[in-house]
């Protein structure tokens, strides 16, 4: 009975390890620059850096969505996000996750960068 116990106490742990590797491959997204996604077309589930394009911003109030264009430098992409971003700011890196389709890129987050707030910090010490 002892040998049976183990085997299945073995098999339900590589079943879980499984389920979690699973899992884990599915959330990963991989890091592009602008000018990579728009160079493919169309992609899911990605994370693209990019740097918010001065005079770009659109907001409609009537649905709380924001539009707005990120930029390498030699690409520019639309970006469409449903809701507020906490610190946006034109002329700011961020990244945005989300699905590229028909050149507009549909954000589900959008992850602002502050460099000049780490700078103040560094220059402090």
């Amino acid at each position: 009975m002892r040998k049976r116990n183990k085997v299945i106490v073995g098999a339900i742990f590589t079943a879980f390890v499984l389920y979690a590797l699973a899992s884990l491959l599915i959330s990963m997204s991989p890091y592009l620059d602008v000018s990579s996604a728009v160079a493919r077309g169309t992609v899911t589930n990605v994370q693209i850096n990019g740097t918010i394009v001065n005079g770009s911003t659109v907001y409609y109030q009537n649905n709380n969505t924001l539009s707005f264009e990120i930029t390498d430098g030699k690409e520019n992409l639309r970006v469409i996000y449903k809701g507020r971003i906490n610190n946006y700011r034109e002329g700011i890196p961020v990244v945005v996750r989300g699905d590229l389709n028909n050149g507009v890129f549909n954000a589900s987050s959008v992850l602002v960068k502050c460099p000049s707030k780490y700078e103040e910090q560094e220059s402090a010490r």
